[in-house]
């Protein structure tokens, strides 16, 4: 799994890259920041992270905690009621 950003209206070509034993659970963007809900497969802890939509830099992360690993599908993490 790897997160790519390339940007070619820079002088000096950009680029950033990032790789790990973590998997993105879900994603989602409003108002060009993206929360992102990562899974770190040794630990199965999960955590939401804010950053924003064009150079990936964190904003702010939450620890959720250890879950029960599983697949989601769809665009939404938590129910519609939580």
């Amino acid at each position: 799994m790897a997160i790519e950003r390339c940007d070619l209206n820079q002088h000096a070509n950009i680029y950033r890259n990032w790789r790990s034993d973590e998997c993105i659970d879900d994603l989602c963007y409003k108002n060009g920041k993206l929360a992102i809900i990562i899974f770190h497969q040794p630990t199965n802890e999960i955590r939401l992270d804010l950053r924003s939509s064009t150079t990936l830099d964190l904003i702010w992360s939450i620890e959720i905690g250890r879950v029960v690993p599983r697949r989601t599908t769809g665009c939404s993490w938590l129910n519609n009621d939580e």
